[in-house]
């Protein structure tokens, strides 16, 4: 995806669109291919394949991606079919989607996160079932009906208390 080039700079493989430091966009960005984040985007960033944002970088809007990569900060929500990862120096203020998730030590998470598995079709004998057809638990009527008694413990304190109290009657006799 990034290779070292000479110098230690970094450079992007051939087909990736790169957003370079210093670099503003506003507007949504529709790729196909991998996506580089440097810059600042005011808008929402949605590829095919991985979208990474690096250190410095600051995005206003939500990113979609096969994976989405986050060493920078975004105000927006991640959707990643794949996996999201929040690297040590990721800041995100919004909501997750992914059925793989990865926050490092260091990243900053403010939000909601939902692991959702990857679709899978099912096999073609199985029946499939509606969301409102999902089992829920028995209703309270369904349950069998158990007596349950409850035994109220005494504070470790409260019975040192008591103890003192029968000691101190008994020496009064």
């Amino acid at each position: 995806m990034i290779q070292e080039g000479r110098g230690g700079k970094r450079q992007a493989e051939s087909g990736m669109t790169a957003l370079g430091a210093g670099a503003t966009l506003k507007g949504a960005l529709h790729c196909t291919g991998p996506v580089r984040i440097e810059g600042q985007v005011d808008g929402s960033i949605q590829s095919q394949s991985t979208v990474l944002l690096l250190e410095g970088a600051k995005v206003k809007g939500d990113l979609k991606g096969v994976q989405v990569i986050v060493s920078g900060e975004i105000r927006g929500n991640l959707y990643a079919s794949d996996r999201v990862e929040l690297q040590p120096a990721g800041k995100l203020q919004g909501n997750i989607n992914a059925p793989r998730v990865c926050i490092h030590e260091g990243a900053f998470f403010q939000g909601e996160c939902l692991m959702t598995k990857k679709e899978v079709a099912p096999p073609a004998d199985t029946p499939v079932m509606k969301q409102t057809e999902i089992p829920t638990t028995p209703k309270k009527e369904d349950k069998p009906k158990v007596e349950e008694k409850v035994v109220a413990k005494k504070d470790p304190v409260e019975k040192a208390a008591v103890g003192k109290k029968n000691n101190d009657r008994r020496n009064r006799k």
